[in-house]
């Protein structure tokens, strides 16, 4: 044993850690500035089918 005692460290879980607000590009968080064509479900999936 060591001449000063025993050192206890408090770990916390990963769940348990405050991460605070995180912006989400879909959500009403952040703006989203990407142009119209690349922003919308639709579009993605034209730009998909344009490239098959």
């Amino acid at each position: 044993m060591s001449k000063y005692g025993k050192i206890k460290t408090k770990v916390k879980k990963p769940w348990e850690l405050a991460r605070g607000h995180n912006s989400h590009r879909s959500g009403s968080g952040s703006h989203d500035n990407r142009p119209r064509r690349i922003r919308t479900r639709m579009d993605v999936r034209r730009v998909a089918l344009a490239e098959y």
